[in-house]
């Protein structure tokens, strides 16, 4: 139905991936599996989570829900030489 992905440093849990699959994204396993993985990270020590952003809706709602809102911090632009 879904997973998640963290990879944490001494003091800093950062969430890489959480998917699930469209026929269940209304149920809240979203927040389940961030709720968990929060816990998870925290008892080994964690004291701070990095969700890595949020800068779009499609594919960041659960963020939002969280309390992320989109916001650029860089701007990439490629030009032909």
């Amino acid at each position: 139905v879904g997973f998640s992905l963290s990879l944490r440093s001494r003091k800093t849990a950062s969430f890489v991936v959480l998917a699930v699959a469209n026929s269940v994204r209304a149920s809240g396993v979203s927040a389940w599996l961030n709720m968990q993985g929060m816990l998870v990270n925290r008892r080994q020590g964690a004291v701070a989570f990095d969700f890595l952003g949020a800068n779009s809706r499609i594919g960041a709602d659960e963020k939002h829900r969280l309390g992320a809102w989109p916001e650029m911090y860089f701007r990439i632009s490629m030009v032909a030489p």
